[in-house]
């Protein structure tokens, strides 16, 4: 399957699959997320003490919730119009931020969609999935307000099986019980990146590191996540 097929099928993957994911968000009945990585994304996040904040791949919306409950306000923005509706249903205090249906190529091509947002964090949690990310990370400076931080949670690339180079992978619900995979349709493909291709795609697009985390599990040995914690040159 050719780059940009993999690409769309990301959006159809999430489209297909917004009602199960969103009920297995707000049941907790994700381990990994439940015990670690939710709150590792929350907590870099609040390390800021954000007023705004841009959830780029927002999903089904917890994230911008949790902040909302702490009175940030958010703006979200995801590709699959399915699963932002379930964000727009969901908020229960519009006044603390909004969710928006765009795709990442239409704001590569019209970064002006962020300028009204000036956000003081970017978030982009575990939603980095395709191969053509330098066109929407060179545009998420206009979702910023002044210099700001660009927050990117993903799998640790050094902690995964298979081969260690970058390239396309099947994806797959091993991170949820059986019982509750079964109602999942076609699982969504991803783009793995090795860690040093992250730090060249975050250098080539203007973005500085200021900090990696680890997460993991309590007594784990190995990280379950990486989260890349950026400034804008």
């Amino acid at each position: 399957m050719q780059s940009a097929d993999q690409e769309h099928a990301i959006i159809t993957g999430w489209r297909n699959n917004a009602r199960p994911w969103a009920e297995a968000v707000r049941a907790g009945v994700i381990k990994s997320r439940r015990e670690v990585t939710d709150q590792a994304i929350l907590s870099a996040v609040l390390r800021f003490s954000p007023r705004r904040v841009l959830d780029i791949g927002c999903g089904e919306g917890w994230l911008l919730r949790r902040l909302a409950e702490r009175q940030v306000y958010g703006v979200g923005i995801d590709g699959a119009a399915d699963l932002v509706a379930l964000a727009n249903s969901a908020s229960a205090d519009k006044e603390l931020g909004n969710y928006r249906c765009h795709a990442y190529d239409e704001i590569a091509a019209s970064p002006t969609l962020l300028s009204d947002v000036n956000a003081d964090v970017i978030v982009c949690n575990f939603s980095l999935l395709g191969e053509s990310l330098s066109p929407l990370l060179q545009a998420l400076p206009h979702g910023l307000a002044g210099r700001g931080h660009l927050i990117v949670q993903t799998l640790h690339p050094c902690f995964l099986p298979g081969d260690y180079c970058s390239g396309w992978r099947e994806g797959s619900w091993q991170g949820l019980a059986p019982a509750v995979a079964e109602g999942f349709a076609e699982p969504v493909p991803w783009y793995f990146r090795t860690l040093e291709d992250w730090l060249s795609l975050f250098s080539a697009t203007g973005w500085q590191l200021q900090q990696i985390t680890e997460p993991c599990f309590d007594g784990a040995t190995e990280p379950v996540s990486v989260i890349f914690t950026l400034g804008h040159a």
